[in-house]
């Protein structure tokens, strides 16, 4: 995942590995270096709460919001069948 500080015809901005702009467009260069940077560090690995059990655990990104536990018990839920979600069955027509 490759990201870089591109010139833009009105300014700079942060673009990805298929240069697709994913920053808002700054004046100068080193607003989008901060913007850049922040990013980063917003989406490294590091200790954060989990959003289920607020325990911290290690995450790997903030796209890693659960920890193991609550994370294999919510796909385990995806896995089970949920009777509420069905439609009761229908009587047939006489």
């Amino acid at each position: 995942m490759g990201y870089r500080v591109a010139q833009l015809a009105h300014g700079f901005a942060v673009k990805n590995a298929e240069a697709e702009r994913v920053s808002p467009v700054f004046p100068d260069k080193e607003g989008a270096l901060d913007w850049l940077l922040t990013a980063a560090e917003r989406r490294a690995p590091r200790e954060r709460p989990c959003l289920a059990c607020h325990r911290p655990f290690k995450s790997q990104g903030i796209h890693d919001r659960l920890c193991p536990h609550c994370g294999l018990a919510a796909s385990v839920a995806d896995m089970t069948p949920h009777s509420r979600t069905a439609a009761p069955p229908r009587r047939p027509r006489d």
